[in-house]
């Protein structure tokens, strides 16, 4: 910043100083003001200096967060063999292995941090020794695990035939979610031979941070050239579906998150939609199957999402279709009609593995895998495991959950058969409803400044001050550079360099410098308040927004638009530019008074500036602003699509 404001006068005195003192070349007003434009030119390069280094500064930031991204696990497609023979009689197969989600990847910045933490706490220790400080209790807590704790499945030996339907069974937390996973290749493979070689070490992530990491890098990099040198672990003979536990809905229509990307089959269509029970919901929905659906599908009930999801799966006739508990989101009714319907009906014949808690189907399904603490305990039809201490335990449940529904069940069961049997309907839609904004409505008047200027309030003083600290830089300037060509001239007149006023000159310089950094400081005072006080208002009209009206209809790009790029706009940006206008006036004005004082023939091009200045100001904002449109609609569903990727990334991968 001293380099920049100072810059220039240390540039003109050291100009002048070489051409009066060494070469003795005369000077006149007219190249003494040529000079000083061209100097002037050169200050305004050495801003760049500083531009330069924020933007390395944000290279180095941005470079470390990728390295750190890329250096995370990445899935093991070479361990999976996706195939599709027609003559191969297993469908899934997975010998015996081991798998994990991997380690928690720790940065420099992490180990930084933590040393700075224990530094800390080790000073506290001290300082509680000497009673200085009031002891406080420690927490005892350990974070200590060892490697065979990070071992989500174990030892899984899996087979399924082409057409099984193959029900997935276990308590919360035993790897029945992970199974699937397994399957779809999203877990890493962990070699038996590794797990042996460092069965007994623990890791402690709260005391030894460092430690642990060279401990994780260690057995990372061996369980990676164990996995390069292992055979197919995981062999997949079709292609895949999968209906995740939490249902990944797009910003989309109904009808777009069933077809997920498939030609429209009418026939087929009207089938699934009306076989995972859609049928009621789209005829109380005003555009039908065409209705958007709110991010996340937030205008959807749990239920609805599930069999959106299923109806997905369903429809893109996959080999195998992998099922993460989509009943439990269900009604009792809906539930058995679902799993008659799809799971028995539209999808007989093919490979089903379906984790479910609804153990009222489980005598009819052709085999059951019980899960405990990662490892497959029981695998055998109903019949060959109702004997077993453990299904007697769910037997004992189903035959509860039988009773409590039999009154619902009976009553809805006998309704159906009541009605009689209709051909398939259509359900397709001809016009679809929307419920996202498009914020084509953006008119900027006069009114706008004026309502701007009146919410600022009190900060209006501090702008004010800050413009008055500008006009006495730009006076201090225009003085200053007034003074030299007086000199100049007087050199001129006498060939008698007055180094007297060269240094006056020069604190002056000094003083405009120090102006500038009280400018500075009003600026920063002012932003600070104006974005403090514009960002809670947001936050709290955000916080209080109506779900319906607000966030139904907006997308979290758009929300994280308004908060990113369109808030730092109305705050530091705007106040900036109101006195960065009144600044480049005053310079301009200075500049032609000077100018024209000492060439007056220059007044002749004046009329002409003013009028290419007009047309620009009034073309201008119009192209500005319809480019800030466009760039604000477009911008919005990228981030929006992107998010949601990532978020349904096991979805997208499975039904690549």
């Amino acid at each position: 910043r001293v380099i920049y404001i100072v810059g220039k006068y240390i540039l003109i005195f050291g100009v002048f100083i070489i051409i009066v003192a060494y070469f003795e070349i005369p000077l006149g007003v007219a190249s003494t003001v040529a000079i000083m434009k061209v100097l002037e030119q050169i200050q305004g390069n050495l801003g760049y200096f500083s531009y330069c280094y924020r933007i390395y500064s944000k290279f180095a930031l941005s470079s470390k967060r990728i390295e750190d991204f890329l250096q995370c696990d990445e899935i093991e497609d070479f361990l999976k063999d996706h195939c599709n023979q027609a003559d191969t009689e297993l469908a899934i197969s997975i010998e015996k292995s081991n798998f994990f989600w991997g380690f928690d990847y720790i940065s420099d910045e992490d180990i930084k941090q933590f040393k700075e933490k224990k530094d800390k706490q080790a000073k506290e220790q001290s300082n509680k020794e000497a009673g200085l400080v009031q002891s406080e209790e420690e927490d005892k807590t350990s974070a200590n695990i060892t490697l065979d704790d990070r071992i989500v499945l174990k030892s899984v030996n899996l087979k399924v035939r082409r057409g099984e339907f193959v029900a997935i069974i276990g308590d919360v937390g035993s790897g029945k979610s992970s199974l699937l996973g397994a399957v779809l290749g999203e877990m890493l493979y962990f070699d038996d031979s590794v797990l042996d070689k460092y069965k007994n070490v623990t890791l402690d992530f709260k005391n030894d941070l460092e430690q642990t990491k060279q401990l994780t890098d260690e057995i990372n990099e061996c369980r990676k050239q164990a996995s390069l040198n292992s055979k197919t672990r995981i062999a997949i003979n079709g292609t895949v579906s999968l209906v995740e536990q939490k249902p990944f809905i797009l910003n989309k229509t109904i009808r777009d998150n069933i077809l997920f990307g498939e030609d429209l089959d009418e026939t087929k269509y009207n089938r699934v939609v009306g076989a995972c029970e859609l049928g009621k919901d789209l005829e109380l929905l005003a555009g039908g199957d065409l209705t958007e659906i709110g991010e996340k599908g937030i205008n959807l009930s749990g239920g609805q999402k599930a069999r959106v999801s299923i109806a997905r799966a369903v429809y893109a006739d996959a080999d195998i279709v992998l099922m993460d508990d989509p009943l439990s989101a269900l009604d009792a009714h809906v539930k058995r009609r679902v799993f008659d319907q799809v799971c028995c009906g539209e999808l007989a014949g093919k490979t089903r593995l379906l984790v479910t808690h609804a153990v009222d189907f489980l005598d009819r399904v052709d085999r059951i895998l019980v899960l405990e603490e990662g490892r497959i305990t029981l695998n055998g039809s109903y019949d060959e495991l109702k004997a077993e201490p453990y299904f007697a335990k769910i037997i004992s449940t189903l035959q509860k959950s039988k009773s409590a529904d039999a009154d619902n069940e009976s009553s809805s069961e006998k309704s159906d058969s009541d009605k009689p049997k209709t051909e398939a309907k259509n359900y397709m839609s001809s016009e679809g409803t929307k419920i996202t904004d498009d914020d084509d409505k953006c008119e900027v008047t006069w009114t706008t400044y004026w309502k701007y200027l009146a919410y600022l309030k009190y900060t209006l003083v501090i702008l004010a001050l800050s413009m008055g600290v500008t006009v006495i830089g730009d006076l201090i300037t225009m003085n200053n550079e007034y003074s030299v060509l007086q000199w100049v001239k007087e050199y001129s007149k006498t060939n008698d360099p007055n180094y007297s006023g060269m240094i006056s000159l020069i604190f002056i310089a000094f003083c405009l410098l120090i102006v500038d950094l009280v400018r500075d400081f009003f600026d920063t005072w002012q932003n600070y308040i104006i974005e403090k006080r514009l960002f809670s208002d947001m936050i709290s009209k955000v916080m209080n927004a109506s779900i319906p009206l607000y966030f139904d209809r907006s997308q979290s790009g758009t929300i994280l638009q308004r908060l990113n790029t369109d808030q730092p706009s109305a705050s530091k940006y705007c106040a900036g530019h109101i006195k960065w206008a009144v600044s480049m006036m005053c310079q301009m004005a200075t500049t032609l008074a000077i100018v024209s004082y000492y060439v007056p023939s220059i007044l002749i091009l004046f009329p002409a500036c003013v009028c290419v200045m007009l047309v620009t100001i009034i073309g201008y904002p119009k192209a500005r602003k319809e480019f800030q449109k466009v760039s604000t609609k477009l911008g919005s569903p990228i981030t929006t699509h992107v998010n949601e990727s990532i978020e349904g990334i096991s979805t997208v991968r499975a039904f690549k």
